[in-house]
């Protein structure tokens, strides 16, 4: 009997330890809410995509089905208080808000709540999933021959593509900026020429290809191709408690941008008539150049925002955007007589980059 009351002990032990370390989908075999999908994780509102929302109800009862943005905002109500039969269920999503109007850009997730009278409430909240995170692209390759970057994601992503140049070096093009990409093999066109086609970027030294890239919700809805912006809209009424991103800190500002942001907000230029030599300015001892904004650019500028300039792809000073314009000077004597370029970089937080280049001769 003693034998046999340590048998049930041991069993009961090992079973405790079998469901600590159970997948959470196998254990929740069991939920009201199954197989909940989204028909396409990007839609533009500009060419009136939308997107299609499945799922399965395991009982009968009333459905109340949301979308809300990452920051818990309830922006529209599909279903309210619906009768369902068990089976499947569908909805769609054409990336409009309760009044009829279009969203702003962002990323949007569907909220699913069942009421079921045999077996109480279930709430589907894709926020649950680990989205956030910053994810690293495999085999990433830039091919000079056929003018392409390929790479591999294991995972959809929010992500953007650069060039320029690595240890500290700048930004030469933003090849495309906070896009989604699925999971799978990609490739992008590119030349390997900088933002303003004088640089060869991909024949720099230091020569650097990256994508910094963040997973998106489990089923989370990527809404480009309006005209607003996330830091625009406007507070909710009704708001959903999400949990939050599991990436760095960096992630609420890099998701409040305009995805189909372009760049373009500063420039620079050779103050002075100078001589010219095939096609360039020729330069000698001190060369004043002025950054400056362009027009508009400055209304859509957050904190922390700055511009870092680089000599032939070295740093050399950096300017905060509350001193712009500013003339910066150049000191040509220090450098060797020939060709050379300068660089401005300008950053808002981790939002966007935006770069231009100019060529010019020394000859002291």
């Amino acid at each position: 009997m003693k034998n046999d009351y340590r048998l049930i002990h041991v069993i009961s032990i090992i079973g405790i330890l079998l469901i600590a370390v159970m997948p959470a989908h196998a254990m929740r075999k069991n939920r009201l809410i199954k197989k909940v999908n989204v028909s396409t994780q990007s839609i533009d509102v500009s060419s009136g995509d939308t997107s299609g929302i499945s799922f399965n109800v395991k009982e009968a009862g009333k459905l109340d089905l949301f979308i809300c943005d990452l920051d818990g905002n309830l922006v529209r109500t599909l279903m309210d208080k619906s009768g369902v039969t068990p089976g499947g269920v569908q909805a769609s999503w054409d990336g409009k808000d309760d009044d009829g109007n279009i969203c702003s850009e962002g990323i949007y997730i569907p909220i699913i709540k069942l009421h079921s009278i045999r077996k109480g409430d279930e709430i589907y909240n894709p926020s649950v999933s680990k989205w956030g995170k910053e994810v690293s692209a495999r085999n990433l390759v830039f091919d000079a021959a056929s003018k392409t970057v390929s790479y591999s994601l294991d995972t959809p992503v929010f992500c953007r593509l650069l060039a320029g140049e690595k240890d500290g070096g700048p930004v030469y093009k933003t090849i495309f900026n906070w896009e989604y990409r699925s999971a799978g093999n990609h490739q992008e066109t590119w030349d390997g020429m900088d933002a303003d086609g004088i640089i060869e970027v991909n024949k720099r030294p230091k020569f650097h290809i990256w994508l910094e890239a963040f997973n998106v919700p489990e089923n989370g809805i990527v809404l480009a191709g309006s005209d607003k912006t996330l830091q625009k809209a406007v507070r909710t009424k009704k708001r959903v408690s999400l949990h939050p991103s599991h990436g760095r800190h960096k992630y609420k500002y890099v998701r409040k941008t305009r995805f189909s942001d372009k760049g373009d907000r500063i420039k620079l230029k050779l103050l002075g008539r100078k001589r010219i030599k095939k096609g360039l300015p020729v330069l000698k001892n001190t060369a004043r150049f002025k950054v400056a904004f362009r027009k508009k650019a400055k209304h859509d500028l957050g904190d922390s925002s700055e511009v870092c300039m680089f000599m032939d792809g070295t740093y050399f000073v950096e300017i905060y955007d509350d001193t712009i314009p500013l003339t910066v000077n150049i000191d040509t004597t220090k450098y060797s007589n020939g060709e050379h370029f300068i660089t401005a970089n300008f950053r808002v937080n981790e939002k966007y980059v935006d770069t231009c280049s100019l060529k010019f001769w020394i000859e002291n």
